[in-house]
């Protein structure tokens, strides 16, 4: 025993150096670590810009999720359907203007009355024209009494030829006349009957006459008819209830029917249907299906009464960063019982809940984190590290002082800036000492983590 710890004390003395050698950091490997830490920090300071924590108070909520009923309530304004210009049916000058902009009007009502020296003159004529055709008839019928007359004095006389030759030819034979005086009666008798049959033909011809004079009557007569009839069109009257929207109508004015160098007397509103225009998400346009349910309008002013709509035309849109369905709907006007006016004027706000074929479950915020941005309705995501993104979204609906919204950026258990998102903008960080939870929408697990850090 005692000869081995002289060989401990000299194997001791041995690795000591070695030891001490291995102990003392290499400079090699010390200026490399330095090197890769100045990389790896001038690599985060260009991922993630150098800005102060923002180290005031900071609401903020976890989105929570809101089940969607299957509807959605949509509103638009109420719209003529048409307006309709109205012109004169004939030339003329206007005489009378009995009606003003923003007058409502029935069908039938008179509008204007106007004035035609053309139209008086083309009657003057037409009655002329009758009267010589009438004329001309009474001529000829006094043609025909003559020719009547001359026909039975033909008449009368073949009949006496008739009494003659009988009375001759009885004397001939009982031998008191000569045979001779029988051929003188019978060619008197043929002479009586060519005279009746010239008579005959001149009464025809007379007949002829007579009809062309009455077909001149009549046809004289149609048009002095059809031009009275254009002059009843000198009354311009509203085809349908409505309001005139727009007067062009002047006394003294000219007035001519419709063509492309002719200006419209008055622009008339159509009142006994209106519509709706709405503008359907394009989240929820594929779960709406028009056709198969009844869809009842509420407006404004009108809540005991709903008005049956009915779909005219649904058009895909995209405008001004947003898309969806613009839909028209259709919907009577009635007239009110106590009023006795039109119910429905245009600028009423109609709303319209539609059906959905399905449901989802949606991400609900308190209404305090929406801002507008030109507009449309943004939230401020908190994201990794507490920093700010901005989303824009689309409210589903509200209810008090939640939002709910359709699916998109923002989803359930997302943090955002609850109170005050104006003040905040992208790229902003929070100090997580200045975050504090609201107090509806506190994280399910206390220190819930933004999305993009779980």
């Amino acid at each position: 025993m005692k000869c081995i710890y002289p060989v401990l004390i000299i194997v001791g003395l041995i690795a000591l150096p070695i030891g001490l050698r291995q102990l003392r950091p290499n400079p090699r490997e010390e200026e490399d670590s330095i090197r890769l830490a100045a990389i790896e920090t001038t690599a985060s300071a260009a991922v993630i810009p150098a800005q102060p924590a923002i180290r005031d108070k900071v609401l903020v909520a976890e989105a929570k999720p809101a089940l969607v009923e299957n509807e959605i309530t949509v509103s638009g304004t109420v719209e003529p359907i048409n307006e309709v210009p109205l012109y004169s049916e004939v030339p003329g000058t206007v005489q009378r203007v009995l009606v003003q902009v923003g007058d409502e009007v029935r069908a039938g009502q008179i509008l204007a009355e106007l004035t035609s020296s053309e139209l008086d003159q083309q009657i003057a004529l037409g009655q002329r024209r009758v009267q010589q055709a009438e004329a001309a008839r009474r001529m000829s019928a006094g043609e025909l009494d003559h020719a009547h007359k001359q026909i039975e004095e033909r008449q009368a006389q073949i009949r006496l030829r008739q009494q003659l030759l009988l009375r001759t030819e009885r004397l001939i034979r009982y031998g008191a006349l000569p045979k001779s005086w029988a051929a003188d009666d019978f060619a008197a008798l043929e002479a009586a009957q060519t005279t009746l049959r010239e008579a005959e033909l001149a009464e025809n011809l007379v007949h002829s006459r007579v009809r062309a004079a009455c077909t001149d009557i009549e046809t004289a007569q149609a048009e002095l008819d059809a031009t009275r009839q254009l002059k009843e069109h000198l009354v311009v009257r509203a085809p349908f209830d409505g309001v005139i929207t727009q007067r062009q109508a002047e006394i003294g004015g000219r007035a001519r029917p419709e063509s492309r160098e002719a200006t419209p007397l008055f622009m008339l509103e159509k009142r006994d249907r209106m519509r709706v225009v709405l503008m359907i998400p394009s989240r929820a346009a594929h779960d709406v299906d028009l056709e198969r349910q009844a869809l009842e309008c509420v407006v404004t002013g009108h809540a005991t009464h709903t008005f049956l709509v009915i779909p005219s035309s649904v058009t895909s849109v995209a405008e001004g960063g947003q898309s969806g369905l613009r839909t028209e709907l259709q919907l009577p006007n009635p007239v009110d019982d106590f009023t006795g006016e039109r119910m429905l004027v245009p600028g009423d706000v109609g709303s319209v809940t539609l059906r959905l074929g399905t449901s989802a479950q949606l991400a609900s915020v308190p209404l305090s984190a929406i801002k507008q941005v030109e507009g449309h309705d943004h939230v401020l995501l908190v994201e990794q590290n507490h920093v700010c993104r901005e989303v824009a979204v689309d409210i589903y609906r509200t209810e008090g002082a939640v939002a709910t919204l359709f699916e998109g950026d923002v989803q359930v258990g997302d943090l955002v800036v609850a109170e005050g998102p104006a003040r905040f903008r992208t790229g902003q960080r929070l100090a997580a000492a200045s975050i504090e939870y609201h107090q509806q929408f506190r994280p399910t697990r206390f220190g819930t983590l933004p999305r993009d850090s779980r």
